[in-house]
């Protein structure tokens, strides 16, 4: 499942952090970075224990699911609507259960039939008048009754989806009486908890920025066109291990609590400090 990154607007990510080649690197005269994407890096600067830069960015969900049913058939109840924000196990849709009552009920008797036939064997076996091998028929037929009335069981309940998380229905896929296979998309589900921003480092700066050895992870401040004047603090993620082939530049993720007044599917323009 690959995330899809909603471009909405540009906004400003300030990256801080403390090392002391920072500093050699912001001595050096400003220099054009080979690779940076040009018009959408600032001039470096020296600031005390911190190297300016900055890189476009994108935010999207930290927790991203796509849900679907487990069992094909027809939804009866599609309650929520897109935008609409759940509680983890609310419902999200359901199915006509009918069918699939109906195969519980069928097994039930076929479950209730093997159990007597297993008591009457079981007896007539201590009687010695079955051989062994009746008796064990007599279980294996037990069994898979068994474990098929648990299976039918099971399907009911899977007629049924619900949030598996707090969160907020971003996109529904399904229509009320509309015929859905199992395992196709009813609804993107997201988190409304934290966001994450996404944007590339250059590969030499990532090696001074190293944050896989530091015990101290990076901190960084954001900063959105809704709000250019009130900042946010996110913290580092996780970054690729590989740089991409063309522009040698690492995708670096950093996380942060959603803002009340920013949607989770913003752009951002990213600076590195």
């Amino acid at each position: 499942m690959s995330k899809k990154l909603l471009l909405i607007g540009l906004s400003s990510i300030l990256l801080a952090g403390c090392q002391d080649a920072f500093n050699a690197i912001a001595e050096e005269p400003a220099q054009e970075d080979p690779f940076a994407r040009p018009a959408k890096i600032e001039t470096a600067r020296k600031v005390a224990f911190s190297f300016y830069k900055t890189f476009p960015g994108v935010t999207e969900a930290s927790r991203n699911s796509i849900l679907a049913f487990r069992v094909p058939g027809q939804i009866e109840e599609l309650p929520i609507r897109a935008g609409q924000v759940l509680k983890k196990g609310d419902i999200i849709a359901k199915l006509d259960d009918t069918p699939y009552k109906n195969v519980v009920t069928q097994r039930q008797a076929s479950y209730d039939l093997a159990k007597i036939q297993l008591t009457r064997t079981e007896s007539l076996f201590e009687k010695k008048h079955v051989a062994k091998a009746a008796l064990d028929t007599a279980k294996a037929s037990f069994s898979g009754a068994e474990v098929a009335l648990k299976m039918a069981k099971e399907d009911v309940g899977y007629t049924v989806l619900h949030a598996p998380f707090d969160g907020v229905a971003a996109r529904i896929d399904v229509e009320r009486y509309q015929n859905v296979k199992a395992g196709a998309t009813v609804i993107q589900f997201q988190g409304r908890e934290n966001i994450d921003i996404v944007f590339n480092v250059p590969e030499k700066l990532l090696l001074l920025f190293n944050p896989i050895e530091s015990a101290l992870k990076p901190a960084f401040e954001v900063r959105f066109d809704a709000l250019p004047e009130k900042p946010f603090t996110a913290l580092y993620k996780e970054h690729d291990s590989l740089p991409d082939a063309v522009t040698r530049s690492f995708k670096v993720t950093a996380t942060m609590p959603v803002p009340k007044d920013i949607s989770a599917s913003m752009s951002a323009l990213t600076s590195l400090d």
